[in-house]
């Protein structure tokens, strides 16, 4: 009847399987890469940074721009009514810039015509009209900055480049540890069921004792609880495993609901020989303080260009049509522009960019002190936690002998159902502080091996 039972379990197990995705370690670290929020922002950052380098890079070409002006007013902008002795007496609208433009395009084109001998009768025009202009300035000198403001946007394309690899870093390290935990709760599930066969047997074995009266019901009981025991701490393994899956599918995109299997297994294989040669430089946070120090120097070279002299050339198209008639007309131009007051003001701002800088480069020396230490701390934390697990292999090879003598010592009546329990006890932690030391010793692998990457 047991046979038949264990083979329905296995039945029912199977098909159940079926009805799972199966996910190994190297789906999930894609995945995680593809969809995990980490990951996709700082790729999006990567392209913002492009599209910065790619705005200033159009600086190094010429503006242009373009305006249309229409007005039509009240009143007529140039008013005469009658003339005085020394020409014509005009009455203009001082608050109107279009009334200087048609003095000017006045005078231009009827000059010859304002003699006062030419004029009979008052003059009124200029009630509506038009102005258009285009016009482009290419910059020749802007005191580098310029210059300096493309290699700041390169900048900005590398550190979020570093930002990417170490967020893809941290992101394939988190997924690891989800799933090697996982793998961690399957490992102490069986631990689980080898115990409860242990007890299973146990208590056969003491109840038939008992029937036998070469036995104490209290034996039973004891037996019992701590069947009762392996039982309760199954279910808390498998209500963490299920924790444990829907976290591991919110962090690589699927839905926390969906059930799945793992394909790999838990390789508890060890790893004696650990790199120990590194170079500090070459690691990613190390790049991106040597990328702040350099930002800073550009950015006080930026402050150093704001106090010179700023040259530019450029040409513009004229168009109006402010007395009845459209007038083109063509200028070239060139500017030169100095900001005499403003040195002041570029002064304090060129020393706080020289203390920025100081900044900088004390934090670059600091953090990289850090890091060397960080390393040899990982460094360490992989031997200890290899040293561990070998421990706690070994200790399972004696805590299983423990076991099987205490157990022929209680048949024998050499000692009491109490010390077979408490050697199952030994056993069964024996077994999950191997199976913790191995994950652990995995993870920090991991992370130390992420550190020496170029």
């Amino acid at each position: 009847m047991k046979k038949i039972t264990t083979l329905a379990i296995l039945i029912l197990i199977s098909f159940y399987s079926i009805g799972q995705s199966s996910l190994s370690l190297e789906q999930c670290r894609k995945m995680a890469i593809e969809n995990n929020a980490k990951t996709t922002t700082a790729q999006l950052q990567i392209e913002s940074a492009r599209e910065t380098k790619k705005a200033a890079f159009t600086n190094y070409f010429p503006s242009a721009s373009a305006s249309l002006n229409m007005f039509r007013a009240k009143d007529y902008l140039i008013n005469s009514d009658n003339f005085a002795s020394g020409g014509i007496s005009f009455n203009i609208n001082p608050a109107s810039p279009e009334a200087s433009l048609a003095l000017m395009s006045l005078y231009e084109q009827y000059g010859a015509l304002l003699d006062p001998a030419n004029f009979e009768f008052g003059v009124k025009m200029m009630d509506r009209g038009t102005l258009g202009m285009l016009s482009a300035t290419q910059p020749i000198f802007a005191g580098g900055r310029i210059v300096i403001g493309n290699k700041l946007a390169k900048l900005g394309i590398e550190s979020a480049q570093y930002q990417y690899d170490i967020s893809e870093k941290e992101v394939l390290a988190e997924v690891e540890k989800l799933y090697w935990n996982i793998l961690a709760l399957q490992e102490k599930a069986k631990t689980l069921k080898q115990s409860k066969n242990l007890l299973d047997t146990l208590y056969d074995n003491v109840e038939s004792a008992l029937q036998n009266n070469l036995s104490l019901k209290n034996d039973v009981m004891k037996v019992k609880l701590k069947c009762d025991e392996i039982t309760l701490n199954s279910t808390k393994l498998e209500n963490g495993l299920r924790l444990s899956k829907m976290a591991l599918c919110q962090y690589i995109g699927m839905d926390i609901n969906e059930d799945f299997i793992l394909s790999d297994s838990l390789d508890t294989e060890y790893i004696s020989e650990i790199r120990q040669n590194y170079d500090i430089t070459q690691r990613l946070e190390y790049k991106l303080l040597e990328l702040n120090v350099q930002a800073k120097k550009y950015q006080k070279q930026m402050k150093l260009g704001e106090a010179m002299p700023q040259i530019a050339v450029g040409a513009g198209y004229l168009y109006h049509d402010l007395m009845g008639s459209g007038v083109n007309n063509l200028a070239v131009f060139a500017t030169l522009s100095v900001p005499i007051t403003d040195w002041w003001k570029t002064a304090h701002n060129f020393r706080q960019q020289k203390i920025e800088l100081s900044i900088a480069e004390k934090n670059k020396d600091d953090l990289s002190q850090k890091l060397d230490l960080q390393i040899r701390q990982s460094r360490n934390k992989v031997s200890e936690a290899c040293l561990e697990a070998q421990y706690w292999k070994n200790a399972i090879i004696e805590a299983e002998e423990n076991y099987r003598i205490v157990s022929d010592y209680y048949k024998y009546k050499m000692n009491t159902i109490a010390d077979v329990l408490e050697a199952e006890t030994i056993l069964q932690q024996a077994r999950d502080k191997y199976i913790e030391y191995c994950i652990e010793y995995k993870i920090n692998l991991l992370i130390y091996n992420q550190m020496l990457e170029e």
